[in-house]
């Protein structure tokens, strides 16, 4: 079974893209970058989503911080934004997001995005 990684210190979100995703696959809910660091060091994800606001370091340094790493340049990455600008998405594909969602999620635009993004 595909492995994502949910990263969001939102516990509502955390427990509702659980729900969401939990029938198709492996998921694992963590709380900020620092958990997911150690998450990644034990094993690779298939996919990671992740808000941008979390605590200490925000989703677009740890972004930026996956895709310099040659073990996981090649990771999926899908970024939660606050809101709709143009200049969060272009920031979020400077950092090496392979997509973006606006929060509060959508449920089948979130699927979509997922199934577009994993590997077969």
């Amino acid at each position: 079974m595909q492995k994502i990684v949910v990263v969001s210190a939102s516990y509502s979100q955390l427990l509702m893209v659980q729900a969401l995703l939990g029938p198709n696959y492996s998921v694992a809910i963590l709380g900020t970058a620092q958990q997911l660091e150690a998450e990644m060091a034990a094993g690779k994800p298939d996919l990671v989503l992740m808000d941008i606001s979390l605590p200490s370091k925000n989703g677009f340094e740890a972004c930026r911080e996956i895709k310099t790493n040659d073990r996981f340049k090649q990771l999926p990455v899908i970024l939660c934004l606050e809101s709709d600008r143009e200049s969060d998405k272009f920031w979020a594909r400077q950092q090496g997001a392979s997509g973006t969602l606006v929060k509060p999620l959508n449920g089948e635009d979130l699927l979509t995005l997922i199934k577009h993004n994993l590997p077969p």
